[in-house]
């Protein structure tokens, strides 16, 4: 018996928030037939943006794996640009990475 492994779809949506208050309400509705959310930021994650959608996500009863990628609350050393985004796993390889380990 030979055993082949079959690819699978990865069926995503990208959401860009253009505007961080008021947050719209319609992109959390939309969210609601998605298994899992990533969202991330380039910001200290406490009292963030990601914060307040994962609040929206719970107060409208929409059950979703959320996984927030943004920095601790911590000292942030100077550095630049892409080597902090590599730093706290905000460039695109680490996103990849994340996404496709889900």
């Amino acid at each position: 018996m030979k055993l082949t492994q079959k690819p699978y779809l990865l069926c995503f949506a990208m959401v860009k928030l253009n505007k961080i208050k008021p947050i719209d309400e319609s992109v959390v509705e939309y969210l609601k037939n998605c298994d899992t959310v990533y969202f991330y930021e380039e910001s200290v994650k406490s009292g963030s943006v990601g914060e307040i959608f994962a609040s929206l996500l719970i107060e409208n009863n929409i059950n979703v794996h959320f996984k927030h990628i943004a920095i601790d609350d911590e000292f942030v050393k100077q550095a630049s640009v892409c080597r902090q985004l590599e730093h706290y796993n905000l460039d695109k390889n680490s996103i990849i990475k994340e996404v496709n380990n889900g």
